[in-house]
């Protein structure tokens, strides 16, 4: 995970006063953990980045 691009959602996060945000786009989800497989989904909170994946 990029801890630059971490950080940067996470204050767009906060000017909108969120508590989390979800992102399903493959490709966001790519450029915020690096991850690249064919599913997935990150839910990005203050504190802590989950990923979402499927069994495969």
């Amino acid at each position: 995970m990029n801890p630059d691009r971490l950080e940067r959602a996470r204050q767009a996060i906060a000017a909108e006063n969120l508590d989390a945000f979800l992102v399903s786009s493959r490709e966001n989800v790519r450029w915020l953990t690096g991850f690249s497989g064919s599913s997935g989904m990150a839910l990005l909170t203050a504190a802590e980045v989950f990923l979402f994946t499927d069994g495969r």
